[in-house]
């Protein structure tokens, strides 16, 4: 690289040598490059020279991130010394090219450089490379691939969620207008009354292709407000996981190609799923998916490239069929919950759709907190019936009776703060709407 030098430095230059070879890689457990390390030996044949600086740049979206390393010449006899010069990259690179720099700096003027592509292998390995560098691109994802989502871009919003913000894509699929909801019915894998249940709950949950980032997850996505915790875990890896075994082409192309990955963790008894964008989760990918979201882009549209391949996916149709069938396992997973202080499951003491569609709404929303609420409900309900047993089975003719008076108690009291809980938002509201529905 030609560089400019007052006169005085053109026999330093002449004097340094200087090479570059990239030694190691500092990776975290989950595979986020967090650096990479340059040694470059500087040989000296001035002995006037007290003390040199190395430094390393990466060059990344015009930005530059840099690392100094002072070499203390102290003996007149040392003619070399090679620094370890480690450059912190805020975000992760696994998978692009990108352009490094050595500079041998005296006194604040440049007497040697060199450059080099550096390619981050998907084993965390830095590789030398011909490859062309990453160019410009916020959330510098895998942009122009087909099934990633391009034709939803500068459609996500900043938005904000009490003091924080992140992005948001409301999307326009009611659970109500997929397509193949008769279809699941015709072939047995829902019943009529179940897609009835989904109908009307669709008015309480979000939509199909609903994805948002603003609040402590990491991402939600879908009707049921699938989450990835803070650590990367969570329900949506799960559903991903699920979807990936049955349709692993489709995995590739919608989710993999584009960046986005699960891992599945068997150290325990119970498998675990995590997800992944380009190596990051976690902390990380929480933070990554909020970048250029704040109070000066709030309420506008924004790019943001990891949620336009979600939002692709769920516009997948037999994503959209997994959601469905997913809501009426939540369904049945939630009815088969025992209500705190009885005996029987809450299947025993809710048989009307509404019923039904009462307790999974809840349990979508504060999972924790149904057998604690409708055990209380009960509890109530006890309280003003005399006459009503704990055993619902001996509810004989009175159960409809009973069962809608439980309900006009339950449904309004899962928004009320109980001892050590927290009520779910608008509670009675979302009551009063399943009961017009149902």
């Amino acid at each position: 690289m030609g560089i400019e030098m007052d006169e005085s430095y053109d026999q330093i230059a002449k004097d340094v040598q200087q090479q570059v070879t990239i030694t190691s890689l500092s990776i975290i457990k989950d595979k986020v490059v967090e650096g990479f390390v340059q040694n470059f030996a500087i040989k000296i044949a001035l002995s006037s020279v007290e003390i040199f600086f190395g430094r390393v740049e990466v060059l990344i979206d015009d930005k530059v991130f840099s690392a100094y390393s002072p070499l203390d010449f102290t003996s007149l006899y040392q003619r070399s010394y090679i620094a370890n010069v480690t450059v912190k990259i805020p975000i992760p690179f696994a998978g692009y090219v990108f352009k490094a720099e050595a500079r041998a700096i005296l006194e604040n003027k440049i007497i040697s450089s060199k450059s080099i592509n550096i390619f981050v292998n998907e084993d965390g390995l830095i590789e030398k490379t011909n490859k062309p560098l990453y160019q410009n691109s916020q959330n510098f994802a895998n942009e122009n691939l087909e099934g990633c989502g391009i034709e939803f871009r500068n459609k996500v919003k900043c938005t904000r969620y009490n003091k924080h913000f992140g992005p948001v894509f409301n999307g326009k699929l009611k659970m109500q207008d997929y397509k193949g909801l008769s279809d699941l019915v015709n072939n047995g894998i829902i019943s009529p009354d179940e897609k009835q249940i989904i109908i009307a709950m669709s008015e309480n949950e979000a939509n199909l292709d609903g994805i948002n980032a603003y609040d402590n997850q990491i991402v939600t996505v879908g009707a049921m407000q699938k989450t990835v915790t803070p650590d990367g875990y969570g329900e949506l890896p799960i559903q991903i996981w699920e979807f990936k075994e049955e349709y692993p082409e489709m995995y590739k192309k919608m989710l993999e190609n584009c960046g986005w990955t699960v891992s599945e963790e068997t150290e325990g008894k119970t498998p675990l799923y995590r997800m992944y964008y380009n190596n990051v989760t976690g902390k990380r990918l929480f933070n990554f998916l909020r970048e250029g979201c704040d109070s000066t882009t709030y309420g506008k549209f924004i790019k943001c490239i990891p949620l336009e391949s979600l939002i692709n996916l769920c516009n997948n149709k037999e994503f959209q069929a997994k959601q469905i069938v997913d809501f009426i396992t939540r369904l049945n997973a939630s009815l088969e919950k025992i209500p705190t202080g009885y005996k029987h499951k809450i299947n025993k003491f809710v048989k009307s759709k509404l019923g039904k569609a009462t307790v999974l709404d809840h349990d979508v929303n504060r999972p924790a907190h149904v057998k604690k609420y409708f055990g209380t409900a009960l509890d109530m309900l006890m309280a003003k019936t005399p006459a009503i047993t704990k055993d619902p089975a001996q509810w004989g003719e009175n159960h409809e009776t009973y069962e809608a008076a439980l309900l006009d108690i339950y449904g309004p009291l899962r928004g009320q703060k109980l001892k050590g809980s927290k009520g779910m938002t608008d509670g009675a509201g979302r009551y009063k709407k399943l009961k017009t529905k149902l």
